[in-house]
Order: C-alpha cells, then structure tokens, then sequence
C-alpha cells in the first residue's frame, strides 16, 4: 500500500467540478500551501488542487524498506483525487515538474495541458547530447547524497538551496524552515534518485499532443536553463516563456507571470 499524498482543495469540488480542475505539484522541500498566491490569480470558476507530495507538508515518508519512483508520486496523488475529476490542467514545478511530466506521459487522455516550470528532468540533458551538464547534475546529485548519509543533512540542505535560491538564500530563511528543510534532507535524497531514474525516452516526450509550456527565469542556475532548452528542443510543439529578473524561486518570486501563463493554458480562447 503506498502512502497518499494529502491534496487541499482551495474551492468547493461539489458545486464547481464540471469544470476542468487545476493540479499543481510543488517542488523538493515545499508543499502544497507555497500556490496560495498563483491559485488567488486564477478565475473562481475552476476548482483547484495542491497536493502535499510524498514525504512533504502533511503527506507521510515513504517506507524505508520499499523501492521509490515517480510512478509511486503520481499514484499517491491519484488516490486523492475526487472520481470526478476525469480530467485536469496539470502545472509542475522543478521536481514536481518532473512528476507532472511523468503523468502527462503515463495518462495523456487525462491531462489537458501541460505547465512546467523549470522542471527537473535530467534525461533530457542526455537526449539532447549535453553530456557535460548531465554529469555535472549528477556530481550535484552524488555530493548531496554524500552529505546526507554521512550525517551531514543541515550541510546538504544548506549546499541545495544555495545553489537553487541563490547564494545567501539559506541564511535568508529562518531557523524553523532551515530545521523543517534538514528534516526533509532524507526525502531530497530519493527525489533525486527518482528524477535521474526518470527515462521514457525521446520519442514519447515528442508525441505529447496536450498544450505544453514551459517557464524558466532569465537569472536561473545554468544547469537548469540548459535543462530547460533541451526539453523545449524534445518537445516541438511546447512553448517556452523566459521569465526576465527570475531564478529557480520563480513561483515564490513571481507568481504573477505563472498565473498568466496557466490562464493561457485553462481559458477558452
């Protein structure tokens, strides 16, 4: 039995499901309750879903003893979704853009449209042929797990989010999120190894037939800018939006351009 993700449910499911909802998955160390502000800029008429990913916010760890993928994210999430909730606007965001991909692929008769923002799928590096940044993501990989099973966590998490916030967004946060992130260290460890394990293969990313768009901040690591470019390459009918004075905080930062673009993807045109 895999443990389900807790899913919060901003609008009344009851009375607005007859409209296509809206499912946003958060990123590595974050939970449901970081889209308060994209979900607020969307239109009342959709109802909305933030699910709390495996391990974060009030979802329970994955067992110890049991193998883990991004099949076992999507499947957590599914569980809580409403029976009618047959199809859905799927918006991700850096790991849980990775999980978004992933069910995009595994049901795309379900999913209506596709937002990634900065998504971490590491083959893509690899499909395109960047073997330099797809080492260099798994030397990241191999030293934040390196760190982590030695009993290093605070030092693995700090090393994370400076990287991906930006020097100096470690000291930014304050001593309850730096102990909530170190508790989380142990969880980053398999959503990296879930990631990297992450390999449909080319050809299905490219048959993707729902809307697909992708964000990615001008100010961005470079690792993560080429990981998104590769993507976009993979996928020839997305769209990719370059979010100007951005980086990997897009949507903390910027949730006015994710909201945007999302409406783009759910109204009518």
């Amino acid at each position: 039995m895999h443990p389900p993700a807790n899913t919060r449910l901003h609008r009344d499911s009851a009375i607005m499901l007859d409209s296509p909802a809206v499912v946003m998955l958060h990123g590595t160390g974050n939970s449901g309750g970081m889209w308060r502000r994209v979900a607020e800029a969307l239109p009342t008429a959709y109802p909305i879903f933030t699910p709390d990913l495996i391990g974060y916010g009030s979802s329970p760890a994955w067992p110890t003893d049991m193998t883990f993928s991004i099949a076992d994210e999507v499947r957590a999430i599914t569980l809580t979704l409403p029976n009618r909730c047959d199809s859905f606007h799927l918006l991700g965001y850096s790991y849980g853009g990775g999980i978004a991909l992933g069910w995009a692929l595994a049901e795309p008769q379900r999913v209506r449209s596709l937002t990634l923002i900065e998504p971490i799928f590491p083959r893509a590096l690899a499909y395109a042929g960047d073997r330099a940044a797809y080492g260099a993501l798994g030397r990241m990989r191999d030293e934040f797990v390196a760190m982590t099973r030695s009993g290093k966590p605070k030092d693995a998490m700090r090393w994370f989010v400076d990287f991906w916030a930006g020097g100096g967004g470690w000291e930014a946060l304050s001593d309850a999120a730096r102990a909530t992130m170190t508790k989380y260290a142990g969880k980053v460890v398999l959503d990296w190894t879930a990631a990297f394990a992450n390999d449909p293969g080319a050809d299905r990313l490219a048959g993707l037939a729902m809307p697909v768009v992708l964000l990615c901040g001008d100010r961005s690591p470079e690792l993560m800018q080429r990981m998104v470019d590769a993507l976009h390459a993979l996928m020839p009918r997305s769209s990719l939006t370059v979010v100007r004075g951005a980086n990997h905080m897009l949507p903390f930062t910027h949730p006015d351009a994710v909201a945007s673009a999302l409406r783009l993807q759910i109204e009518p045109h």
